[in-house]
């Protein structure tokens, strides 16, 4: 879960990302995880990781629906380490393939590392669960 403030509020973005492979990854996106997006991993020459999503998919109860090319939007994300402001940085742009540039997000962030008991904290608790498998 990420808070972006922004002028007008703060804004909540809810996900789940999992290690599905050598280099893969994929993110359940929203408040219930419908929306799994899968990331492939590279490095850039400059140690900045890429992650760009080739496909996803809508889960609607227990139907799993590959988006189609036209309605699928592929995101493209660079990360890295910023050592002179001494935090990470970020830059997102997603692509509509029918529209073009659907949202651009360039900015900072930090995190924290904690002990993990095996509950999620009440604050990152999904609406509700399903098994997917």
């Amino acid at each position: 879960m990420r808070t972006f403030r922004f002028p007008g509020g703060d804004r909540i973005f809810e996900d789940t990302t999992t290690l599905t492979g050598p280099g893969r990854l994929t993110d359940y996106l929203g408040r219930n995880r419908n929306l799994a997006t899968d990331l492939v991993l590279s490095v850039t020459g400059d140690g900045h990781l890429l992650m760009d999503s080739p496909r996803s998919r809508l889960f609607l109860g227990p139907l799993r629906l590959p988006l189609p090319a036209f309605a699928a939007a592929d995101a493209h994300v660079e990360q890295w380490y910023d050592g002179a402001a001494g935090t990470f940085r970020i830059s997102t742009r997603v692509v509509q393939r029918q529209v073009g540039t659907i949202f651009v997000y360039e900015g900072s962030f930090s995190y924290r590392q904690q002990p993990w008991d095996g509950t999620l904290p009440a604050e990152a608790v999904p609406a509700r669960w399903e098994q997917r498998v």
